[in-house]
């Protein structure tokens, strides 16, 4: 029996007890704490939780069958194909950041002043502006329409997410 186990489990016992968990509280946190168990340790962790003598085969059997599992799925690899992986790793990123330091950026085109409007009318309309407009409008009428569409007013919760895009959007714009 190992003192890895033998030195937790009357701590986590303890907390259980003094909290008020079940036996099950501890097998978790000895799960979580601990990836992998001899069937030794087992036996010990299900005598000291008071589990049935089978509890341990039956856990020992479900670990090895999921260790199983996990070899089919990534088998090990050999020292040549480890490195192979690592230097397409290290090849992309290199090329990766070659290609976005020296890419040049995408001009932004700004509106026009006639486009800017109706591109914005959708958010002008749900916060009942028009353009043109301050912040102090902005945050008058943000505050106002907030109130009745927040959830905790009335409103549902994607009605308020729209108002406040609505309100970032434009916020932007100023």
């Amino acid at each position: 029996m190992s003192s890895r186990i033998s030195f937790w489990m009357p701590i986590y016992k303890d907390t259980a007890r003094v909290r008020g968990y079940k036996r099950g509280w501890v097998w978790h946190q000895l799960q979580k704490q601990f990836s992998d168990f001899t069937l030794n340790e087992l036996q010990y962790i299900g005598q000291e939780l008071g589990y049935k003598p089978s509890w341990a085969e039956i856990q020992f059997v479900q670990q090895s069958e999921v260790q199983q599992k996990q070899q089919r799925q990534h088998p090990p690899l050999d020292w040549r194909q480890k490195h192979r992986q690592q230097q397409r790793k290290s090849n992309q990123t290199f090329k990766q950041q070659f290609a976005d330091h020296w890419r040049a950026p995408t001009p932004q085109r700004p509106l026009p002043h006639w486009g800017r409007s109706e591109y914005l009318r959708p958010y002008l309309d749900l916060l009942g502006l028009d353009m043109p407009f301050t912040e102090q409008q902005l945050k008058a009428a943000y505050r106002s329409r907030a109130k009745s569409a927040h959830p905790d007013g009335g409103g549902s919760h994607a009605s308020f997410l729209r108002l406040k895009d609505a309100y970032d959007k434009l916020r932007g714009e100023l």
